[in-house]
Order: structure tokens, then C-alpha cells, then sequence
């Protein structure tokens, strides 16, 4: 187990533990001191209970490693939670704003007793000590579902400064303010609810990074000696950890041995640099194509008609298999021909064998050495 996860599982189980036990007062006492603002912020912070227990449970089942049908990890069981965590606060908003517009336009008001200011003063304070812990855990794993729970943690804090503000408008005698409070709490547990759910939603239809860490990868790519330019770039997010693949164009007349080990450096070094960063699939390509990948006449094809062309011209013989450059711009054909022939009779054979060669289809340019032994 990572130090990241054991760290989200205490955080989570310290939160579930004080959701619970704070959660419990604030609902009995809001019964008792009839408030219905504390009730709606009891409710808010046993919806932070459950929302611990999604979260467990998501890290739990996220920090299981690749298999078989999860190549890529179990991480996407962490976006899940946060996505349930999203929709429990957004449903819980929403009853808590209905029951408050209905007391108020029924006109059910209460006078709420002073008890219940005590202790909305003391989940204020406990709550956003748990919000700062928990945010801090966030922050130094870089775990969005522990930033998620953080910031309901940080929800219930503020839902609660709002009822002690409207407990003492009550013993000030607006007795309206018990249930006005009551709906600015629904109010902000909403927003709170529906930008967690939109950020998991952006997760999970694989959304991409933002531009500056797309321009920071970028930059990564670019370092990398024999990448002569970037494109299509595409990145994903699988919870904290970044998946990219992308085109690295070089020198179309290196080896492809050269060009791999470009490619296993470019991925190396994007692990390496760039954080949350785990895998990588670089495609190399001999020039941009982004706007159009053109077939082109197949390789063996083209081996065998050039081949044939050079058996049939008289003492004309390879001597090392030809090396072509396939590129959009027109085929480049490199020959090697050995010759016992005099200097000029061998002149005069690699001068048909590049116009023979030069006479096939898609072939631009040939280039004939001869060797003499």
C-alpha cells in the first residue's frame, strides 16, 4: 500500500468518525432546540459520513495495481467515488432547499433555543480543522478525492457559520432567519455538490489537461535531443495520474533502432519531469503529419519491382540490400552496386539501373554508389 493511500484512508476514517458524532448532535439538538437550519446542517454533515465511506471505499478499490482487465490500474474507481460523493451533496442540497422554501411559505416558523447556537459555534470550528487537514493530505498526495471531500468538509464549516449567523438573528428576535439560514446552507451545498460533480464528469469522458500542463509537457518533449517538432498531443486523466500519447517527428533518415531509443527517452523523460505523469505512447514520424497520414505504396512491394528491374540489367548486382526513404514529399531509393567491370562500364550500368528505378511509380529520387573490391 502507497503512503498516499494509508494517508487517504486515515484522513478518511478521522472525518468519517467526527461526521458521525457531530453529525448526531447537531440533528438531536436541532430536534430539541427546534431549529430547522441546524437540522439542514446536521444533515449536510452526515451527508460528509457517507460521502467518507465512498471515498474509502473508492481509495480502497483504486489502489489495486494494472491486471488483465484493467491495464492501466483501478484508479477510475476513484473518479467514480467522487462522481457519488458529487451527486449525494447536489440531492442532499436540493431536499434541504425544498423543506426550507416550504416552512417559508407555509409560514412554519420556530424560535430556536440557544443551545443550538453553541453548537453550530462548535462545528464551525471543527469542521474546518477537518477541512484543513484533510485538504493539506490532498494537496501533498495530490489526490482530487480527498480535495473533493475537503472541500465538503470545508461546505459543512461554512453551512455552519451561516446558522450561527442566523441564530443570533433569532435571539435578536427575526425568528425568520432560523429558516432563511436553513436555505443559504441548501444553496451552498448545491454549488459545492454540482462542481465536484462536473469535475468528475470532465474525468471520466476523458478530458484532457489543462493548456499549461499540455504546454509543460510540450516542453519536456521538445528537450529531448533529435525531436525536430511535437503533434497531436493527446492527454487523459485517470484520477491524480496523467496518460498521453503523442507524435515526435525527427530526422526521416535515421535507423529505426535511433528513432526508438528517441522515442524511449521522449517517455522516459515525461515520467520523469513531469509530475503525476505514468505512461506514455510515442509515435515517431519522419514528417508532420497531422493534417493528413498518406499511404504510400507498400514497402516489399516496392522492394521486389526495384529488385527485379536491377536482375535484369546485365552485371548489375546489389551489393547490400537498397534502403528507402518512404516519404510523402516522393520515395527515396539508396543503392549500392558492386561492378568487376572497368570504371567506366560500371558507370554507365549504375546510370541505367537509377533511370530503371527512377521509372517506377511513387519513386522521386535514386541514389546509386558503386563499390569497387
Amino acid at each position: 500500500m502507497s503512503e498516499s493511500t494509508r494517508a487517504a484512508k486515515r484522513v478518511t476514517v478521522l472525518g468519517g468518525i467526527i461526521d458521525l458524532l457531530l453529525g448526531a448532535a447537531k440533528l438531536a439538538i436541532g430536534i430539541i432546540a427546534h431549529s430547522a437550519a441546524l437540522v439542514a446542517d446536521a444533515i449536510h454533515s452526515l451527508s460528509d459520513l457517507f460521502s467518507d465511506i465512498i471515498v474509502w471505499l473508492g481509495v480502497r478499490a483504486g489502489e489495486q495495481g494494472p491486471d488483465e482487465d484493467h491495464p492501466y490500474g483501478h484508479r477510475r474507481y476513484e473518479t467514480l467515488a467522487t462522481l457519488v460523493v458529487g451527486i449525494l451533496i447536489t440531492t442532499t442540497a436540493l431536499g434541504i432547499i425544498a423543506d426550507a422554501l416550504w416552512r417559508l411559505q407555509e409560514r412554519e416558523i420556530t424560535n430556536p433555543s440557544m443551545t443550538a447556537l453553541v453548537v453550530a459555534i462548535i462545528s464551525v470550528v471543527v469542521k474546518e480543522g477537518l477541512f484543513r487537514i484533510t485538504r493539506k493530505q490532498a494537496r501533498d498526495h495530490n489526490m482530487h478525492i480527498l480535495d473533493a471531500n475537503a472541500q465538503h468538509h470545508r461546505s459543512d464549516a461554512l453551512s455552519s457559520v451561516v446558522v450561527v449567523v442566523g441564530l443570533i438573528g433569532v435571539a435578536s428576535g427575526i425568528s425568520i432567519l432560523d429558516l432563511i439560514a436553513a436555505l443559504v446552507v441548501g444553496m451552498m451545498l448545491l454549488r459545492i455538490g454540482l462542481k465536484i460533480f462536473g469535475n468528475s464528469i470532465h474525468e471520466m469522458t476523458e478530458a484532457g489537461v489543462d493548456g499549461d500542463k499540455k504546454t509543460m509537457i510540450e516542453k519536456v518533449i521538445m528537450a529531448e535531443k533529435g525531436v525536430e517538432a511535437v503533434h497531436l498531443l493527446r492527454t487523459r486523466r485517470i484520477s491524480d495520474d496523467i496518460i498521453a500519447e503523442v507524435h515526435v517527428q525527427v530526422n526521416p533518415r535515421i535507423s529505426v533502432t535511433v528513432g526508438h531509443q528517441i522515442a524511449e527517452r521522449v517517455r522516459t523523460s515525461m515520467v520523469e519531469n513531469i509530475p503525476h505523469f505514468v505512461e506514455a505512447t510515442v509515435h515517431i514520424d519522419p514528417e508532420d503529419d497531422e493534417e493528413e497520414s498518406v499511404i504510400l505504396p507498400c514497402y516489399f512491394t516496392l522492394m521486389a519491382q526495384i529488385k527485379d528491374e536491377i536482375s535484369g540489367i546485365e552485371d548489375a548486382h546489389l551489393d547490400e540490400e537498397p534502403m528507402l526513404h518512404m516519404l510523402t514529399t516522393g520515395i527515396e531509393v539508396h543503392l549500392v552496386l558492386s561492378s568487376e567491370t572497368k570504371f567506366e562500364i560500371a558507370e554507365s550500368i549504375c546510370n541505367v539501373v537509377q533511370e530503371k528505378v527512377l521509372a517506377i511509380e511513387n519513386i522521386s529520387q535514386c541514389f546509386v554508389r558503386l563499390a569497387l573490391h
